[in-house]
């Protein structure tokens, strides 16, 4: 009697000891990976400045396009962004024939802005500039015409954004300003 209570107690703690050692095994393969719990956050450029909503035709050549872009979503570390980019195309309504977008040119120095503590870089091109870069002429230019700038964003870690992982939220608030999507209409 002694001998079946001991081999019984004996024949318990092995099964729960091999309980525990199985159900502490599990197929990686099998977690769902959730960027939130991993610590992993998004980023985005709140646009300080950004390019004009409309520009008129007679004066495009000597018009500022300003992009002041603040980085939201990487601390207080300006490292971590390795660049903002952007991409220029003038969209014709009046024509099928739309030109491939170009690029235009990139921030790539961030420095920390004091008010909000908050990576932040310009970049400033003219009207020529981007008249010369299409390869048009100021005739090629017409009212109604509209210039599309995209832009992207490159963290130092290999994420990019751009508006086509952008937040749905974030694109729909005129709070942040058309994330990674700008036009100016000519008029």
């Amino acid at each position: 009697m002694k001998t079946s209570k001991y081999i019984r107690t004996a024949l318990t703690v092995a099964l729960a000891a091999m309980t525990m050692l199985l159900g502490s095994c599990r197929d990686e393969s099998l977690i769902i990976y959730d960027p939130v719990k991993q610590g992993v956050q998004g980023a985005y450029a709140r646009m300080v400045d950004q390019p004009p909503a409309t520009a008129a035709v007679a004066s495009f050549a000597t018009t500022n396009f300003v992009f002041t872009a603040e980085v939201v979503g990487v601390g207080t570390d300006p490292t971590k962004v390795k660049s903002f980019d952007i991409t220029v195309q003038l969209d014709d309504p009046n024509s099928v024939n739309l030109k491939p977008a170009k690029a235009l040119g990139s921030i790539t120095s961030f420095t920390l802005f004091s008010d909000t503590q908050r990576p932040r870089g310009t970049a400033t091109f003219t009207g020529a500039q981007i008249t010369t870069l299409l390869g048009l002429t100021a005739g090629d230019i017409v009212k109604g015409n509209i210039l599309t700038f995209y832009t992207s964003l490159t963290l130092t870690d290999g994420r990019k954004y751009d508006i086509n992982n952008v937040d749905p939220n974030l694109a729909a608030s005129s709070a942040f300003n058309a994330p990674f999507f700008h036009q100016t209409t000519f008029k």
